[in-house]
């Protein structure tokens, strides 16, 4: 028997990046309504003229009417003009970080348009081109996201109600011209009877098919786990799997990464050990899957603060992810970017602030991201607490802002868990040790098989006992201990 142990190495470094001719950096929070109701931005685009295009909500009257404003700024972040979407009678809800354009000419938003899911498309110069709802007006649904495929149709996922009982997760396929391809429907587990089920983001892997990821919740908004839904590029159905993890899991976001992969990044709530029972404290938490579903490694990041990693994520050219989300503090809370290796190392973490006298309370929470080129990130999303405005943020590649913006942290501040538990074999009895450092014991592992179902669980007591698995195969243990030491590690049995 042979096993291949995936080590972690926890570096941090400097991303070093050359700026040649760049487009200015800026920050502007701005009131597009005039009213003092640009509740947030969700989505941005580039137009054919170097602007920026923007979708956001917008109430209308406070509380009860809502809309989709779609703004226009200029390259160096001024606001040209805005125009709000609405029926004038409902509550039309753009979802977070729920834009997708295609090459700038087209844009589709995902909307919750009362009790219809809804996907709202735009053209360049975003003006309204037409609106699909799957299911109304037979049956309520909620938008999940959207996303183009790779000839140009647009991608729309959520959920939608069977009766009273039960949900189904659905994908639609339309064409730019709005004509409905196909729609799926994906029946939940029974397991899943009675939960509450909600849809965060998609991605459109190498080959076409897509990632639906979300989480799931009991019927009072607690025990929340992460899922992967896996369908091929016509829509036929591959897998559903939880993403495994420490504590409970909110808001899985996956985009498609290199080498034939996908990212998942959500946000782990850990139990508070003061506190048993208060999953109080949310840290970024990262998995890397191959497109068959296959984790090749998974990292929990603890910082000093609360953070939230739960709204947008990009992949970079070099195979790095960029997450973005916000820490909360007295005060409010500030955004932050995050950068993770390919191979699941910290590279930087950014937090930001303003430095606004007139307002001590200040909330900046990014909802969207949108990756220019290398040395070029915009950020958007929403300024409140003295009243909500959307707001853009232009860094640089190494996500260091413009210097009318406060930089919290401009060195590495949040690091991943050591590798403090390892694996290693016995070949000549077919076994595995499982060893720890002083103090690491006792080690719960779970054995999953290569498509994340598990096949074991055991409790390590000592550097004494030993783990044996049978059959060959891949698998992975998931490891933690009671200091929250948390590690994931690939091992081949021949």
């Amino acid at each position: 028997m042979r096993e291949l142990i995936l080590a972690t190495l926890i570096t941090a470094s400097a991303l070093d990046l050359t700026c040649t001719a760049q487009s200015p950096l800026f920050s502007t929070r701005k009131d597009v309504t005039g009213n003092g109701n640009s509740d947030f931005l969700s989505g941005l685009a580039r137009t054919t003229n170097n602007d920026f295009l923007t979708f956001g909500l917008c109430a209308v009257t406070p509380t009860a009417v809502s809309g989709i404003c779609v703004s226009r700024f200029s390259n160096d972040g001024a606001f040209i003009s805005s125009h709000t979407f609405t029926d004038s009678i409902s509550h039309i809800f753009l979802k977070r970080d729920g834009v997708s354009s295609w090459s700038n000419q087209r844009h589709a938003a995902s909307v919750q348009w009362a009790e219809d899911a809804s996907l709202w498309y735009f053209d360049a110069g975003g003006d309204s081109l037409w609106v699909r709802k799957p299911f109304a007006p037979v049956r309520p649904s909620k938008a999940g996201n959207t996303q183009h495929a790779t000839n140009g149709d647009v991608l729309f996922c959520g959920t939608a109600e069977v009766d009273s009982i039960e949900s189904t997760i659905f994908l639609a396929r339309y064409d730019a011209a709005g004509l409905l391809q196909w729609l799926q429907e994906y029946p939940l587990p029974p397991q899943w009877q009675g939960m509450q089920v909600f849809v965060s983001s998609m991605a459109v892997l190498s080959d076409g098919g897509t990632v639906i990821s979300g989480n799931r919740q009991d019927a009072f908004g607690e025990n929340a786990q992460q899922w992967v839904l896996r369908s091929s590029a016509n829509g036929s159905f591959q897998f559903l799997n939880d993403v495994e993890g420490p504590g409970e899991g909110d808001n899985a976001h996956a985009v498609s990464t290199t080498d034939d992969t996908y990212t998942v990044v959500g946000m782990r709530r850990q139990e508070n050990p003061n506190a048993p029972g208060d999953y109080c404290c949310p840290r970024p938490y990262f998995s890397r899957f191959s497109n068959d579903g296959t984790l090749q490694w998974s990292r929990l990041f603890q910082g000093t603060r609360r953070e939230f990693t739960d709204f947008a994520l990009r992949t970079l050219n070099d195979g790095s992810v960029l997450s973005t989300g916000f820490t909360t503090h007295q005060y409010g809370s500030n955004a932050y970017l995050f950068n993770v290796s390919a191979s699941g190392d910290s590279i930087w973490h950014r937090e930001y602030s303003a430095p606004d006298s007139t307002c001590i309370n200040r909330s900046y929470m990014p909802h969207t991201l949108l990756v220019e080129s290398p040395n070029r990130i915009v950020l958007g999303g929403v300024v409140g607490l003295c009243g909500n405005d959307h707001w853009i943020m232009r860094t640089d590649g190494a996500g260091l802002p413009p210097s009318t913006m406060g930089l919290i942290t401009d060195v590495h501040d949040v690091l991943s868990n050591e590798l403090t538990l390892v694996a290693h074999p016995n070949p000549s009895h077919g076994q595995l040790h499982v060893q720890g450092e002083d103090g690491a014991f006792p080690i719960k592992v779970i054995v999953s098989d290569a498509l994340g179902r598990s096949v074991r669980t055991t409790t390590i007591r000592g550097p004494s006992d030993i783990l044996t698995i049978h059959d060959q195969g891949i698998y992975f243990l998931m490891m933690t201990n009671d200091h929250g030491t948390f590690v994931n590690q690939q091992v081949v049995v021949q």
